[in-house]
């Protein structure tokens, strides 16, 4: 199963729980635990604009350039990658996707973009979601996608230092990445 949908997500929404699942991945890594994951929100843009011929760019509204604006101020939200901790623990974004446009010579009446936004436990989606709404501009439309919330779980838990004891009592020594 690939995002947990088809596994725990399915569990989980035919009403199953519990304290605390383990999820070993496959493989001969099962020493190695993830404590720690970002949450993930994917958001599309778009916008209109109105075509002209590149020749007469007074005449149209460049949707690229509407898009590009915007983008530029949503890059402003998130910090630089130059200024992250060595861990790299701080929200992300990746602007995964730009069109617009049909030709070279021609004003483009239409841009989208695709976002993909990382966000750890200090952060709140519908916060990061409000930000981003408070630079775009009217025109622009924007659809959001959560796809995971993440998770941090205290290394400390007793039912997470039972199972590092099971790997070192099979002759492994247990890391976190």
């Amino acid at each position: 199963e690939v995002g947990g949908f088809d596994g725990l997500g399915f569990l989980l929404e035919q009403g199953y729980r519990s304290k605390i699942a383990l999820l070993p991945d496959g493989g001969d890594v099962v020493n190695r635990l993830i404590s720690k994951e970002k949450g993930l929100v994917r958001i599309n843009l778009s916008v209109k604009g109105k075509a002209a011929h590149g020749s007469r760019t007074w005449l149209g509204v460049s949707a690229n350039n509407i898009m590009l604006d915007t983008l530029q101020k949503i890059r402003t939200l998130f910090p630089k990658i130059e200024d992250h901790p060595d861990d790299h623990w701080v929200p992300t974004l990746n602007i995964g996707v730009v069109r617009g446009g049909t030709s070279y010579n021609a004003v483009s009446d239409w841009a989208e973009s695709e976002l993909d936004i990382r966000f750890t436990e200090h952060e709140k989606l519908d916060d990061i979601v409000a930000e981003i709404k408070s630079v775009l501009p009217e025109i622009m439309k924007m659809e959001v996608h959560p796809y995971s919330h993440g998770l941090a779980i205290p290394t400390d838990d007793p039912a997470v230092q039972t199972y590092l004891n099971v790997i070192r009592e099979h002759g492994r020594e247990p890391s976190f990445f």
